[in-house]
C-alpha cells in the first residue's frame, strides 16, 4: 500500500526583515504584538495543513485555531483577529484577489512551499490559487510543481481533477519495456533465418 502524499510542510524559514517591512509597520502600531502572532498563526496553520493556501470559507472555524495557539492569561478576542487578519491582507502581507474569493495566500507563501517541495514528490496543486507563472517557477529550479503546470499547459487536462501524476506511470514503462524486448526477439530470429 502506498504511503499517503504529505502536502503540508513540518518546516518553514522566516523572514527577517518581517519586523521592519514597511507593510507590517501600521499593523504593528495599531495592534501590538497581536499582529506579530496572529501573522505567525496564519503561516504555521497556511504551511501545515494544505502548505501554500488556508481556505478561510469557514472564517470562524480559522479564527477558533488560531485562539487556540495563542490561549493564555492575554488571549486576545476574536474580534481583534479576525481585524488583524483583514489588516495583513489589506497592508498586501496576503492577496487581495485570493481573499476576496475566501482563500489566505500570498507569492512569498508559494515561494516557500515551491522551493521546498523541489525534491519531494508530486503534491495537489490547484492552479486557481496557485500565484507563481511558470517563469518564476524556472528562476526558482525545476519541481515536479513546474514539470506538471508545463504538461498541463500542453494538454489542457487539469491534472489535479484528475488525480493522474503524468511523471509517475510505472505500467506504461513497463508495457514500453516489454514491447521493446519483443521487437528485440523478432529481430534476432530474422537475422539467424
Amino acid at each position: 500500500m502506498a504511503r499517503p502524499i504529505k502536502q503540508g510542510l513540518d518546516y518553514f524559514p522566516f523572514d527577517v526583515q518581517l519586523l521592519s517591512d514597511f507593510k507590517f509597520m501600521d499593523i504593528r502600531y495599531k495592534y501590538g504584538c497581536w499582529a506579530i502572532v496572529v501573522y505567525i498563526a496564519l503561516l504555521e496553520l497556511c504551511y501545515k495543513d494544505k502548505g501554500y493556501y488556508i481556505d478561510y470559507s469557514n472564517k470562524r472555524q480559522v479564527i477558533l485555531m488560531i485562539l487556540d495557539s495563542l490561549k493564555g492569561k492575554y488571549q486576545p478576542t476574536a474580534e481583534t483577529v479576525e481585524n488583524v487578519i483583514e489588516d495583513l491582507v489589506a497592508s498586501g502581507l496576503f492577496s487581495v484577489d485570493h481573499f476576496k474569493e475566501q482563500i489566505i495566500t500570498s507569492k512569498r507563501i508559494q515561494i516557500v512551499y515551491y522551493t521546498s517541495k523541489k525534491r519531494g514528490v508530486m503534491t495537489d496543486i490547484k492552479p486557481s490559487i496557485w500565484m507563481l507563472s511558470i517563469e518564476e517557477m524556472k528562476g526558482l529550479g525545476n519541481s515536479e510543481i513546474l514539470q506538471n503546470f508545463i504538461n498541463v499547459t500542453k494538454t489542457k487536462v487539469n491534472v489535479t481533477e484528475t488525480r493522474v501524476n503524468v511523471t509517475l506511470m510505472p505500467q506504461s514503462k513497463e508495457k514500453k519495456s516489454k514491447e521493446k524486448q519483443s521487437k528485440e526477439k523478432e529481430s534476432n530470429t530474422a537475422n539467424n533465418t
